[in-house]
């Protein structure tokens, strides 16, 4: 057996020694960028729970102009489900100008609808963001129980729910980047303005979307209140300043105080953590909400929150930034 001193004098044992810690210290940093990880040749995977962005990789592909195939072609070789392409054309004569892009799903098991729908999304708005004049994207999708079920996308409605010019979020690589962390996690707000005279929604509806698995998710209202309602009783929880629901579980923000007393002239911040399975704290954003002074409350756009649709989960087919 060799000695630990013996070991560590040896040539060999300072090689293999430095060698683990490098290990060690690439699997940390893999951990940490969430982003701009991945291989060389692989930036991207069917799997939600290691979707990655190269953000360098994708802005060589940025252009003004749709009609470059080969362009938008070596653009979507950087997204997810680029093993799966069958087919792309272009719709490049007059506008509104599009894309229209098939893909074959017959053999990706891993995938449910909820997954496929989130992809589908980011997709679509990574390539607004980086092809200037595309003004409708479709997605073609071919599985093993239905055949080319169309995901259509506006840039119009996309930059209406998310507030923002799609085609900024590329000026610059740090721009840019923040614009694709702002896809993993996001908020979605409905309706665009609510007053507690609505018979329709007991409060306003916020609902999570993360882009890996998670457990949880908790939300904290610091003046008014957080219920849930069940759409098939009915039935309204009594109203608490913080509530833990399971992943893809909707929360109501509600001006009604447990005493049944309406605030008014305050704004209010709600506090939304990403918790995974073990109960640690993943990823937190708050959300301010506005009273306008004559009954109606709304919530401050900003990025990763995306206004006037219920969650993409529930929106498959529907124009973008849903």
């Amino acid at each position: 057996m060799i000695k630990i001193a013996e070991f560590f004098n040896s040539k060999r044992g300072i090689t293999l020694l430095m060698g683990a810690l490098c290990v060690i210290a690439l699997g940390g940093l893999s951990l940490t960028s969430a982003i701009n990880a991945g291989s060389k040749d692989k930036d991207h995977s069917t799997d939600p729970n290691q979707i990655l962005y190269n953000a360098e990789q994708l802005l060589k592909y940025k252009t003004h102009f749709i009609g470059d195939a080969s362009n938008v072609s070596n653009l979507l070789a950087k997204l997810p489900l680029s093993d799966y392409q069958r087919g792309l054309s272009l719709a490049t004569e007059s506008k509104p100008y599009g894309v229209t892009v098939n893909y074959d799903l017959s053999n990706a098991d891993k995938l449910n609808m909820q997954q496929l729908d989130t992809i589908l999304h980011n997709n679509a708005l990574i390539m607004f963001a980086l092809i200037e004049n595309v003004d409708n994207i479709t997605f073609n999708i071919n599985n093993a129980t239905e055949t080319h079920s169309g995901y259509q996308y506006s840039r119009t409605e996309a930059e209406k729910g998310l507030n923002y010019d799609l085609w900024a979020q590329s000026k610059d690589i740090k721009l840019f980047k923040t614009f694709l962390n702002n896809l993993t996690f996001r908020l979605y707000i409905y309706p665009e303005k609510y007053t507690p005279a609505m018979s329709s929604t007991p409060g306003i509806r916020i609902s999570a979307e993360y882009y890996s698995s998670v457990g949880n998710v908790r939300y904290f209202a610091k003046q008014g209140v957080l219920l849930t309602w069940s759409n098939v009783t009915g039935e309204v929880a009594k109203g608490v300043k913080t509530i833990e629901v399971p992943d893809g579980s909707p929360v109501y923000w509600s001006p009604i105080n447990e005493q049944g007393q309406i605030y008014e002239g305050q704004n209010d911040t709600v506090t939304v953590s990403i918790l995974d399975h073990q109960g640690n704290k993943l990823d937190e954003r708050q959300i301010t909400i506005r009273y306008d002074g004559v009954g109606f409350y709304t919530v401050d756009p900003a990025p990763g929150i995306v206004i006037g649709v219920q969650t993409q989960r529930n929106s498959k087919a529907q124009s973008s930034g849903q």
